[in-house]
């Protein structure tokens, strides 16, 4: 795995890294750190892959909630990992769609069971389905896809920046996506779990704010899938 450290602190970047490796979580892993999110950010835009960051909360010029969202703008499929010194920031962590908060300094066997379940996430992430569209096959990223959506006998793909139309039946593109953290919400429409940000009386409301209809039958089932998705990937 490629993995980056960012941390204006030399000393618990370091500290950081080592814990990392004491973990023995993932084959041939390499480290990169960073004392800035400026640099951090740069090295991604000259075309640097890292399937997790590590970012302080508490950094100066860019601080890492910051840093956080402009690297998810970037790098839709990355895991990032807050570790911090100051819980009280957690919430605004997960508006990056972070994958974890850590306070400082991390215990080896909190770690361990963090990066066994990142790299769990990242092997689902890396997955994409393939579809026929417009006498085409279209390759959909998983992490990519915000919800799918049934209207007049097409399937309509809502992807992060575009929509993709096809003819399939929402039975078959529910069996497909059941194991990939995806989740019925409505007799219409099949939401990304991972791209969930709150639930409404009759509506869930995505990373990016779009609003997906739920209806009040599945309430208690999309709920409950939740929950063991949140237990398995991001508690």
């Amino acid at each position: 795995m490629e993995i980056a450290i960012c941390d204006d602190c030399s000393t618990d970047a370091e500290a950081l890294m080592k814990t990392c490796e004491e973990t023995e979580v993932g084959e041939n892993n390499k480290y990169y750190t960073y004392s800035s999110g400026k640099d951090l950010l740069n090295s991604v835009d000259g075309g640097k892959h890292y399937d997790i960051v590590f970012l302080d909360v508490d950094m100066p010029g860019f601080d890492g909630i910051t840093t956080g969202k402009l690297l998810r703008r970037q790098k839709s499929d990355v895991v990032i990992i807050f570790v911090t010194s100051h819980p009280e920031f957690a919430i605004d962590a997960f508006e990056c769609e972070a994958f974890h908060y850590l306070l400082k300094p991390c215990e080896t066997s909190t770690l361990r069971e963090v990066l066994y379940r990142a790299l769990t996430r990242l092997r689902l992430i890396n997955r994409y389905i393939m579809v026929k569209s417009k006498d085409r096959k279209v390759k959909l990223p998983i992490s990519d896809i915000y919800y799918v959506e049934s209207l007049n006998r097409h399937i309509i793909y809502h992807m992060k920046d575009e929509t993709v139309s096809t003819c399939e039946k929402l039975g078959d593109v529910v069996n497909t996506l059941k194991d990939l953290g995806f989740c019925r919400v409505h007799q219409g429409f099949i939401v990304n779990l991972e791209k969930i940000k709150s639930f409404g009386r009759d509506n869930v409301t995505l990373m990016d704010g779009r609003q997906v209809m739920m209806s009040q039958r599945k309430r208690k089932d999309v709920s409950l899938e939740y929950a063991k998705y949140v237990e398995k990937f991001k508690r």
